[in-house]
């Protein structure tokens, strides 16, 4: 028969082990506070190591970013398999020496079909990571990704921002991913490059509002995400700039690249 007293022990004890697990959990941090993003520092990029990143990869166009191929997905499946696999980012990254890899996305295919298409993307990243690639998802928006808008319509919609908020949602933890907006904009001004407004038609005659590169960010950073995001579009922005600490810029050049002077390379 346990006593008073006893019982009053056994409470006492009770109290302690519960006061010093909470102490222990509370001192225990949660794996988002220890997941260290990549994160830009001045003109660099820092690793979740604290060392400065240069990013060297290549981009792999696949059925990802095009509509065509999902009227087949049995046939889709086997040809992504034969480019997005183990043996192919192996190679990127112990042959090629490299340590990203840019994977072009289709909102529109992703919008038809979105529980096989993550699906898909996620085993991609999952293989690329495991091989030391950090993955660029990037937003191509055109006719051959499924647009209504056909061609023309060269801009970030309402539906690049319902795109980024669950592709950031979605990839929310995963310290290897990094998010490129959208794949060469057309936008007329640097204003609209950055705030918006306006319209934009493609050659369906289907017309859209601008969405400024601001509003994508925004629409990204309201999931939590705390990813890189990789801007382009403007050549001259003047002073304009992204109001986030986190943000990448990026020119595609298409001349000279093949010309073998690093010189040149660096200029670019």
């Amino acid at each position: 028969m346990i006593t008073k007293k006893k019982a009053l022990q056994l409470l006492l004890l009770l109290i302690v082990i519960i006061a010093t697990t909470f102490l222990i959990e509370q001192r225990k941090p949660s794996t988002a506070s220890t997941s260290v993003f990549p994160h830009v520092v001045g003109t660099q990029i820092i690793d979740s190591s604290g060392h400065p990143l240069v990013l060297r990869g290549a981009q792999i166009e696949t059925s990802l970013a095009y509509a065509n191929p999902w009227k087949n997905t049995t046939s889709l499946q086997k040809r992504l398999a034969l480019l997005l696999n183990t043996t192919v980012f192996d190679e990127m990254s112990q042959k090629w020496h490299m340590n990203a890899l840019r994977l072009p996305l289709s909102n529109w295919v992703y919008a038809a079909h979105q529980q096989l298409f993550l699906q898909l993307l996620d085993k991609a990243v999952q293989e690329a990571n495991q091989a030391g690639l950090y993955v660029i998802l990037d937003l191509h928006d055109y006719k051959q990704g499924g647009s209504p808008y056909g061609d023309g319509a060269n801009m970030p919609k309402p539906e690049s921002v319902a795109f980024w908020k669950a592709i950031a949602t979605h990839y929310l933890n995963n310290t290897m991913v990094l998010f490129d907006e959208y794949n060469e904009p057309h936008y007329p001004t640097a204003n609209q490059w950055l705030n918006g407004g306006g319209t934009q038609r493609g050659t369906t005659g289907k017309t859209a509002p601008i969405i400024g590169m601001q509003t994508l960010v925004k629409a990204i950073r309201s999931t939590g995400a705390k990813q890189i995001i990789i801007i382009g579009g403007i050549h001259d922005a003047g002073t304009l700039r992204i109001s986030d600490p986190n943000i990448m810029y990026t020119t595609h050049t298409y001349h000279k690249v093949a010309v073998g002077t690093p010189a040149i390379w660096l200029s670019l």
